[in-house]
């Protein structure tokens, strides 16, 4: 039988007494967080791979993507495929290679998808977004503070007489905060 080790987060308890006992939550279940060691080896040979799986921490299409280019520009286009947001397969094409595979594969840098997200503190009233986070038309009244966000389209237009401008929408998102005095 394995056996394995790290700190384990339990989900609930129970306390058994002379007289009585408490139960809280589901006492048979835990969690190693950030996996365990495993204390008895398990018989694997890198040369007997086909491929390789790599999965991602945080499941995302983009970064899957993402991570798909960088591999196939490194070893080519037909040695790797996204199975699903969070799985991508990178194909072995001799046995003996799995570990340069591998390593080649392990080296490469890729951005990851940025989440846009939005952080409330309600006791503070401190509200932090990140770069990414997007907000249509809106008006926000909270005690005498209003916060109102527009979008208006311009046009920019390049003179007459001028050679190879273009004309652009131009988007201005005027945004206005007032209060009672």
């Amino acid at each position: 039988m394995p056996w394995g080790q790290g700190a384990v987060a339990a989900s609930g308890y129970r306390v058994d007494g002379n007289a009585a006992s408490v139960v809280d939550g589901v006492p048979t279940i835990a969690r190693i967080e950030n996996g365990a060691i495993v204390e008895r080896e398990i018989e694997f040979s890198l040369f007997q791979l086909d491929s390789i799986r790599i999965a991602l921490n945080n499941p995302d299409f983009t970064t899957a993507d993402r991570v798909r280019e960088a591999i196939a520009k490194h070893l080519g286009s037909s040695q790797v495929e996204v199975l699903d947001s969070g799985t991508i397969e990178v194909w072995v094409g001799d046995k003996r290679n799995a570990p340069e595979t591998i390593m080649a594969v392990e080296n490469l840098l890729v951005t990851p998808d940025a989440v846009a997200r939005v952080v409330i503190d309600e006791k503070s009233g401190t509200i932090v977004m990140g770069s990414d986070v997007r907000i249509a038309q809106v008006a926000i009244s909270q005690g005498g503070l209003t916060v109102r966000v527009r979008e208006n389209f311009g046009v920019s237009q390049p003179g007459p007489i001028s050679l190879g401008g273009n004309t652009a929408v131009i988007s201005e998102e005027p945004i206005s905060i007032g209060g009672r005095q």
